[in-house]
C-alpha cells in the first residue's frame, strides 16, 4: 500500500442473486488520475458507491491513508476526505471544474 491514499483489498460485493464485484484490489496514490471504464453491469457504479459509503463490501478491506476504514455512510466518506461527483448531477456552467467539484463541500472543523 505504501503511500496510497485509497486502497481496496480483495473487495467483493454481492447483491441477492448477483456478485457485482469479486476480489477487487487496487491502490490510488496522491496526484494520480484514474478512469473507470467498462460495459454496463461491470461494477463501476458499485465500486464508486463503496467509496462513497452508499454500499458496504460483502468482504475485503478498504484503507484510507494506510488505515483500515469502514465507510458506513456518505457522511463517513466525507469525513475521510472522499468526494464523489455523480454524472447525473447538473453542473454550473459559469463555474470552473474545481468550483463544481467542491460546490457541496463543507469545511472540516
Amino acid at each position: 500500500m505504501g503511500d496510497s491514499i485509497l486502497s481496496f483489498r480483495n473487495i467483493t460485493k454481492k447483491f441477492p442473486g448477483v456478485t457485482a464485484l469479486s476480489d477487487v484490489s487496487f491502490d490510488i496514490r496522491a496526484g494520480e488520475v484514474h478512469c473507470l471504464c467498462g460495459e454496463n453491469g461491470a461494477g463501476k457504479s458499485t465500486l464508486i458507491n463503496l467509496c462513497g459509503g452508499v454500499f458496504q463490501p460483502t468482504s475485503g478491506k478498504i484503507f484510507v491513508n494506510g488505515k483500515e476504514e469502514r465507510i458506513i455512510s456518505p457522511r463517513r466518506s466525507e469525513e475521510l476526505g472522499i468526494s464523489i461527483v455523480y454524472q447525473e448531477v447538473p453542473l454550473c456552467p459559469n463555474m470552473s471544474i474545481y468550483e463544481n467539484i467542491f460546490l457541496g463541500a463543507r469545511p472540516v472543523t
